[in-house]
């Protein structure tokens, strides 16, 4: 199979949730993906989800409802002060055009909410005290409900008739349908454009996508008066909304199982972006880049079980897993009718255009494929426990695909929800470490895909990226102590399993994570959010929100009623939620579950981990200095987000426990604040299309190329160290960096070249 780079929107979607790392491979504590585009959106699940009536519930009972509120709670947002029995409303700055979140934690409304009309009602009744405008229309998506007989009902922002992805009100209703409460994340001023103002109208839009076709020596056909306007998220600029033009055609060499039309995307100013297949023209999934239809039928074969080994947190043990079998060609696959859970191999997918190849069973299956489909039946089944089927709560058929590998060859160790893809939730296991046979790991995928569908579409990028990886921790490590233990030794570790941990949520600095905001390791805003700087520190910060777990387990809270609890608070969160006003949310929401005991363990754990501080004094931590590395040399890189320097503590120069850090707004600076000792450093650069970083390490005669930055020894071999002094500034040389980082590029464009 000829290889070749993967395309730019997968590329995106790709860095959307990528967990860990190893040695000589990427470390999850510090970075979301390499060879992913810069700031790229998630795509999310779907364009406009259909109404849920999913239930989350625990095991047993949960506790009695409870509708007592302390309305002199305070808390202090980005320069706004707060009290619980007013709205907290504040810009969210830098994730959005004009994205103003809300918390409204109290009644609002005089009149309950049982239809659609009466939810559109209560919304426009606190229309400005939200932030919205004339301009602000929503649509009705869903209520879910909770074992309580809470509800929380979901309105989607419309610009005109196209949705406003991240743009949501939530209600939550009492058991007697009584509005107690509003999260919302709003965009206003939010439109389509003028088709006047734009650069190209429909038919020269058509035409751009018929040369295209030309090119690529397509015979598709135009479908006739289709064409339509859309606002996308907009896979170059993570946060912001892109007007494009929708152009289908309709695919002559489709096979039988594919979709019958194609959608393609040019923007307004008369670019092609891409193209996915869909159902039929105007379907609701083409709005979200989303194709419809699983190819594979499931119901076409035999269902069979055979024997495999898997790797557990016991060692290896025989278990029975369901498999399907053709009886026209006898071939067996590892498939799952019954969950319609298909394993196949990764390649294809991404670097063929998405082909599906599904896993034979042919002889001994590798013990790191069997292990990942074996937790995934049983994260499956957990979930499906709680009123949640399929990943996203509504039946999808899941995709695993098996033995990752990078656009070379070679092996990713790493493990990743991708997204929805081909009518899957699509996941990704190396073979190069068994993260399958960590039932936390698999939890935490699984959980990726279980919060991007609560929380409507998730912004992943700085705090809310952060928070949605700390969800999936949370989530991973509570499913794992209700099947093993609680008390089971490295509990609170993340990938014990599989041999080495890579984060530590009980003591988070083991792995260089931060215990509360601008603490050691927090990972300060960047100016633009990429796979270089880990999207703004999403595997960074996620430890503010794990520790909080924690802290709730010290208090005596149970792996099953934190589940219960966490869960929940996924389901009332807006996609733009921050720290600042989880601060609000979280102890509002124990209290309406009926967890009072554990409210103010809770209130504890926030003040702790400094939720609602928003700005660094400038103070260094006790026992640390500083290192600074300006990125002036090359300034529109740094700019553009694709600069990156990275410390390894000497001697051992762990990848697991390295950081990394970037030039924050109004800056070429970089900074960390380090623990007094000796440092190698690396600092690097991004290609130009997002998918190949490279780095250069500081040695005796100036910057040096490494061929993997993750390699200790390399590392050990060709630098030097810088020694951080307590309570001090040192500046890292940047003399010649510029030079290398030309030198870099141009090893990038090589590999590319090599590829294509």
């Amino acid at each position: 199979m000829k290889r070749r780079m993967i395309s730019s929107i997968l590329a995106g979607i790709l860095v959307m949730q990528l967990i860990c790392t190893g040695c000589s491979t990427k470390t999850g504590s510090q970075e979301a993906a390499d060879n992913a585009a810069p700031a790229a959106t998630a795509s999310p699940t779907e364009a406009a989800p259909s109404e849920s009536a999913a239930t989350v519930t625990p095991t047993e009972a949960a506790p009695s409802e409870s509708t007592d509120t302390d309305s002199t709670e305070e808390a202090t947002g980005q320069d706004t002060k707060f009290t619980e029995a007013e709205q907290a409303v504040y810009a969210q700055a830098e994730t959005g055009e004009g994205i103003i979140n809300t918390f409204i934690g109290e009644k609002f409304c005089d009149h309950k909410v049982t239809d659609e009309e009466s939810a559109m009602d209560c919304v426009n009744e606190v229309l400005d005290r939200i932030g919205g405008d004339e301009t602000t229309k929503f649509v009705f998506e869903s209520m879910t409900p909770n074992e309580t007989g809470m509800k929380i009902v979901t309105l989607s922002q419309r610009a005109g008739q196209v949705l406003a992805y991240g743009a949501v009100v939530k209600l939550i209703l009492n058991k007697d349908d009584e509005p107690i409460g509003l999260v919302s994340s709003i965009m206003p001023n939010v439109d389509i454009r003028d088709v006047s103002e734009w650069a190209v109208d429909d038919k020269e839009a058509e035409k751009i996508v018929s040369d295209q076709l030309k090119e690529n020596g397509s015979t598709d056909k135009l479908v006739e008066n289709a064409t339509e306007q859309a606002i996308i998220p907009n896979p170059l600029s993570q946060g912001h909304y892109i007007c494009v033009w929708v152009v289908y055609t309709f695919r002559m060499n489709k096979d039988k199982d594919d979709q019958a039309y194609e959608a393609h995307y040019v923007t307004a100013e008369g670019e092609y972006m891409y193209s996915i297949p869909v159902a039929e023209p105007g379907d609701a999934e083409a709005a979200g880049g989303q194709s419809a239809k699983s190819s594979f039928d499931f119901d076409s074969y035999e269902p069979d079980e055979i024997t495999v080994t898997v790797e557990l947190k016991e060692g290896k043990k025989e278990v029975t897993v369901p498999v399907l079998k053709d009886s026209k060609t006898g071939k067996t696959y590892l498939a799952d009718a019954k969950r319609k859970i298909l394993c196949a191999d990764q390649a294809p997918f991404f670097y063929n255009d998405y082909e599906i190849v599904p896993s034979e069973v042919d002889g001994e299956v590798d013990i790191c494929d069997s292990s990942a489909y074996y937790n995934m039946i049983r994260v499956w089944d957990y979930y499906d426990s709680k009123g949640w089927t399929g990943p996203d709560g509504e039946g999808t058929p899941t995709l695993c695909l098996l033995n990752y590998i990078d656009a070379e060859g070679k092996p990713e160790m790493n493990a990743c929800y991708v997204t929805k893809l081909q009518g899957y939730q699509v996941f990704a296991w190396t073979r190069a470490a068994n993260f399958g046979g960590c039932i936390d790991v698999v939890g935490h995928e699984y959980t990726h895909c279980v919060t991007t569908r609560t929380m409507t579409y998730n912004l992943y990028l700085n705090d809310p990226g952060a928070i949605n990886e700390g969800y999936s921790d949370i989530m991973g490590n509570l499913i794992e102590m209700q099947m093993e233990g609680e008390d089971e030794e490295g509990a609170w570790l993340i990938a014990e399993d599989a041999g080495k941990p890579f984060r530590n949520m009980a003591d988070p600095h083991e792995y260089a994570q931060p215990a509360f905001a601008w603490d050691t390791y927090y990972a300060p805003q960047p100016k633009v959010a990429t796979g270089m700087n880990d999207k703004g520190g999403v595997h960074i910060n996620n430890s503010l929100l794990s520790l909080v777990s924690y802290r709730l387990h010290q208090a005596g809270m149970s792996a099953r009623d934190q589940a219960y609890y966490w869960l929940n608070t996924a389901i009332v969160i807006s996609p733009q939620s921050d720290y600042p006003m989880m601060a609000e949310i979280l102890p509002w929401v124990m209290r309406e579950l009926g967890y009072e005991e554990y409210v103010d363990p809770l209130k504890a754990a926030i003040e702790e981990m400094k939720f609602t501080v928003t700005e660094s004094t400038g103070e260094i931590p006790e026992g640390c200095g500083v290192l600074t590395f300006d990125f002036a040399p090359v300034k529109e890189l740094s700019d553009a987000g694709r600069t990156a320097v990275q410390f390894y503590k000497a001697p051992e120069a762990d990848p697991f426990k390295r950081v990394i850090s970037w030039a924050v707004p109004g800056t070429t600076a970089a900074e960390a604040n380090l623990p007094a000792g000796d440092y190698y450093v690396l600092a690097g650069v991004l290609g130009e299309d997002g998918t190949i970083k490279k780095f250069a390490t500081l040695g005796k005669d100036g910057w040096i190329l490494v061929d993997d930055y993750r390699n200790s020894e390399e590392i050990k071999a060709k630098g030097i160290t810088v020694t951080v002094k307590e309570g001090e500034k040192t500046e890292v040389p940047n003399e010649g960096f510029k030079e290398a980082s030309e030198k870099l590029f141009k090893v990038i464009e090589e590999i590319e070249a090599s590829l294509e």
